[in-house]
């Protein structure tokens, strides 16, 4: 843990909220898959919801490896 006047020692992906995570690969993974690969409103929303919770658990998985080896 950091002492007040210490600097941050958290990466910048531990401080976006996991929600941020998801919105942003909801929204990128949307429009490519609308743009090139169908323009079916179901593909684009789906594809998008995966790989936004994907993303999510990633960062998840990331962030109880941090803390972890915080821990030590």
């Amino acid at each position: 843990m950091t002492q007040p006047g210490e600097p941050n020692s958290t990466p910048w992906w531990y401080r976006v909220p996991p929600v941020a995570v998801v919105l942003i690969a909801y929204s990128v993974v949307g429009a490519v898959v609308y743009t090139t690969l169908s323009t079916s409103g179901i593909a684009w929303a789906g594809g998008g919801i995966l790989a936004g919770l994907l993303a999510a658990g990633i960062q998840g998985a990331a962030r109880a490896a941090h803390n972890e080896h915080e821990q030590r």
